[in-house]
């Protein structure tokens, strides 16, 4: 069976792209998503932890696709990194005494449905072995999956992501979301980065727009 991915994504506010495309495979190689309209993560102003740290786009930054099909809300990184799929800590999810949220390498998908809101972890693991998607505090995400493959210039993560799984979200209804990069490349805070698609002064505030 055939089905259509479809999104609209508003950016700026007033325009919106609709997508068409094949259905995704994960497997990290995003050959599905050619044509799917990229958003970028490449920006100082897009820094919203320790932006001393960030050494500019090989360091680390990403190009961000989202898509819908059915049930389920689709997400693919390509990201730049000069120090791929370190992690730091046995526990990844959990928050360390530096206020740090994640403890490697990896993103974090935040979704707002009116006044609902949902942030779901995107876990690589040591290397892109263990990839896994977990809530907020940390659990596996039932039904969620994740593939992530390294590049030569850093790593790739592709996402599936049921609707069940963020609060309120259904198709036709107005959403907008925001996703996070967070980078690592040593032990501790001074090698650890955070960038935000829409902005260094956002979280909920100033979240992208997704119209259907």
């Amino acid at each position: 069976m055939t089905i259509l991915l479809l999104l609209g994504l508003a950016l700026p506010p007033d325009s919106s792209l609709a997508v068409a495309l094949r259905p995704i495979r994960l497997d990290g190689a995003l050959d599905d998503w050619r044509g799917v309209p990229a958003l970028a993560i490449n920006r100082s102003d897009q820094l919203m932890r320790y932006p001393g740290a960030w050494r500019g786009r090989a360091d680390a930054s990403a190009t961000v696709r989202l898509a819908t099909a059915a049930d389920t809300l689709y997400l693919a990184l390509d990201v730049r990194d000069d120090s791929p799929l370190v992690v730091t800590r046995t526990d990844p999810a959990a928050p360390d005494w530096w206020g740090v949220g994640m403890g490697g390498d990896g993103a974090e998908l935040l979704i707002r449905v009116g006044a609902a809101q949902t942030r779901l972890l995107l876990l690589a693991g040591p290397f892109g072995t263990d990839p896994r998607i977990a809530d907020s505090g940390g659990k596996a995400l039932p039904g969620a999956r994740l593939a992530v493959r390294s590049t030569g210039a850093g790593y790739t993560m592709e996402a599936a992501v049921p609707f069940r799984a963020v609060t309120d979200l259904r198709p036709g209804r107005p959403a907008q979301a925001d996703v996070l990069l967070h980078d690592w490349d040593g032990a501790d805070a001074r090698f650890y980065k955070l960038l935000s698609l829409a902005g260094a002064l956002t979280r909920w505030s100033r979240l992208v727009p997704l119209t259907w």
